[in-house]
């Protein structure tokens, strides 16, 4: 594995330890982050056109440079199917991350929003 690798599943690991969809994993799956926005305890921005399949608009309201407490939008490829996973991430020492809720997209809907996606950094 190359380091940069390495570093990016050790300072961004996965939203859970096994894959919900097929039980192996979650680290041995491909990951991509699709937005990261800052906490906001109502339905958030990215959420509202997530959950109206607008992958593109969820996509360009991507802030990677948001300080404190943020939800972070990553998906899970697993086989066919793509698993959007949205956390609550706190930023303090000793919080837990937190799954704030998930997406099972299959066919066209998985691959538009796969291309819409960044490889993780």
């Amino acid at each position: 594995m190359h380091l940069g690798n390495f570093l990016r599943r050790w300072l961004h690991p996965p939203p859970f330890e096994e894959c919900p969809l097929c039980g192996g994993a979650a680290r041995n799956h491909e990951m991509r982050t699709l937005a990261r926005e800052r906490f906001c305890p109502e339905t958030s921005s990215v959420e509202r056109h997530l959950t109206r399949m607008q992958f593109a608009r969820a996509a360009a309201l991507d802030d990677p440079a948001v300080l404190g407490d943020q939800l972070v939008h990553q998906m899970v490829r697993c086989g066919d199917s793509v698993l959007l996973v949205t956390s609550e991430e706190p930023m303090g020492l000793g919080l837990e991350s937190r799954i704030r809720g998930t997406l099972v997209l299959g066919g066209a809907d998985a691959e538009a929003a796969w291309t819409c996606a960044r490889s993780r950094r």
